[in-house]
């Protein structure tokens, strides 16, 4: 009759239906686990994503406030440049106008010491000249005393 086939056939059902329900709790208690495990990990993930999101968010604010405090300390060094531009050439037209007058005042000395000294030259070489001219000529010329005596007769 029944021979081993079929016992062993019979024996192997017996043995997945017994062994189905502990195998089927363990295969569902491991998948469970294994499910609960990457939902945490996509909680986890979603946690470190709205984090760094929210850091990208706070660094872009940082980065705009950062531009906006460089530009305006850009525009605070270009006016303080622009002033000291502005000062340093009112201080350099100052000081145009000062060697300009001083050399002004000194050309003016320098032609009143110039026509001084033509003046003086000019009177002593005339001076020379009308001595020379006149011990040259002194024979020619009245002397002194006819010089006087005439000056007395036209005296009335």
């Amino acid at each position: 009759m029944l021979n081993a086939s079929f016992w062993l056939a019979i024996s192997f059902c017996i043995f997945v239906s017994l062994a189905y329900r502990p195998i089927k709790n363990a295969l569902f208690k491991y998948l469970d686990n294994e499910i609960a495990n990457v939902v945490s990990s996509l909680s986890d993930a979603r946690t470190l994503k709205e984090e760094a999101e929210e850091m990208v968010n706070s660094l872009k604010l940082s980065i705009e406030a950062l531009e906006q405090e460089r530009l305006a300390i850009m525009k605070t060094v270009e006016e303080q440049n622009n002033l000291l531009i502005a000062t340093q050439q009112k201080e350099l037209d100052l000081m145009m106008q000062r060697r300009e007058k001083e050399t002004i005042d000194r050309i003016d000395q320098l032609t009143i010491e110039a026509t001084d000294e033509i003046k003086n030259t000019l009177s002593r070489k005339s001076a020379k000249l009308v001595e020379n001219y006149i011990s040259n000529n002194r024979k020619s010329f009245p002397s002194d005393k006819e010089i006087a005596s005439f000056s007395m007769k036209s005296l009335p």
